[in-house]
Order: C-alpha cells, then structure tokens, then sequence
C-alpha cells in the first residue's frame, strides 16, 4: 500500500479484489476510507510500508498511524474481533458487513463510534458500549438481528446522524442501562427508540 492522503472520500471498493490473484499495490490520491476491503473474503491480512505517514497495520488490521483510529479490517469470515485498548475511534464502516461476525469486544480507551461503524452484521445479536464513549452515530448499531445494547455510561453518548422520532429499526432492541440513569436514557434523543431497561 502506498502513501496516501489521509481524507478519504471514496465509496468502499473491498468488493473489487474478488479472486486469490494478489492485486497490484494500492495507490490512491483519496485516502483509504473506513471498511473499504470488508466485502473481500479474500484479503486476510494487511501489509503496508512502515514509513507511510497515514496508516499503520496492528494484528493485520488497518489503523489510523498513531493507532487510535481503527480503519479497516479484513477476513469477511471472521467470527469475533476485540477491538484493542488504546483505539478512540472506529471509522466509518470499520466493522461492516461481516455476516459471520458475533462477537465484538470495546476498548475502555473508546470515545466515538462512526457511521455503520457495527453495522450489517447479521451474526451479531449483542453489544457492549464502553462508560468513554461520548457520540455513537445513530446508523452505527443497526444489525438485522441485534437483540440487545448495553451501555456503561450514566450519561447518554450523543447520538449522531439523522435521528429520526422512535426509529423502528431500534424497537425491539434492549437497551441496558445504569439503574441510576434509566430515566434519562428514556428522554434522550436517539436513545428513547430502544426498549431501555436497567443492567
């Protein structure tokens, strides 16, 4: 993979590299943006130059340079992926689309969680969100068959995105929350579309 510049604009392209024909190094002038290669069941690992100024590989893994923002990770048929202490930020679309995946460990170090960041995994029926993290994006969750949430935080993380009133995709989800903090997850934009109980 060659230097690129960090402010990723493409549309994911994981789905190009479709064959065990090892494709010719990347370059791009955009950027790689967060989950390109998910839809590849045949890239397993990543390799990239360790003088590149943008990104770094940890356990094969794409990161962020200085390791605190998790990009893209590879092997469409993984079944779990703990996420490692130290990572603030999953990227747009880091963890999408794996239709095998059912188990995704949070860091405590997690502070923000992007747009379909955990989404469209339909193995995937629970989730476990850090007391650190401050904003999730409202489609970052959505799993057709995710059955309950649990956040550590007593106050609510801002919830990003276009939040629609009572979103049905949320419904039927348990939200599991501190006791102490149960009234004020109910009235919580974003948040009140889940069916909040107390841990």
């Amino acid at each position: 993979m060659q230097k690129a510049c960090p402010t990723a604009k493409m549309s994911s392209f994981g789905h190009l590299f479709t064959s065990n024909v090892t494709p010719e190094p990347l370059r791009s002038p955009y950027g790689v943006p967060g989950g390109a290669f998910n839809y590849s069941p045949y890239i397993k690992e990543f390799h990239i130059d360790p003088d590149n100024p943008f990104y770094s590989v940890i356990d094969e893994s794409l990161y962020s340079k200085d390791g605190k923002t998790l990009v893209s990770v590879p092997d469409y048929h993984r079944k779990e992926f703990i996420v490692p202490e130290g990572v603030e930020v999953l990227e747009k679309g880091a963890l999408y689309g794996y239709p095998y995946l059912n188990y995704i460990h949070l860091p405590s170090t997690l502070r923000e969680v992007g747009e379909r960041a955990l989404a469209s995994n339909p193995a995937l029926k629970t989730i476990r969100i850090p007391q650190n993290v401050s904003k999730v994006h409202v489609d970052a969750l959505w799993n057709d068959n995710l059955e309950t949430v649990t956040i550590d935080s007593e106050t609510p993380p801002e919830i990003t995105g276009s939040i629609m009133e009572n979103d049905w995709r949320y419904k039927r989800v348990v939200l599991l929350v501190p006791t102490q903090s149960l009234s004020v997850y109910r009235q919580a934009k974003g948040w009140n579309a889940f069916s909040i109980k107390a841990q």
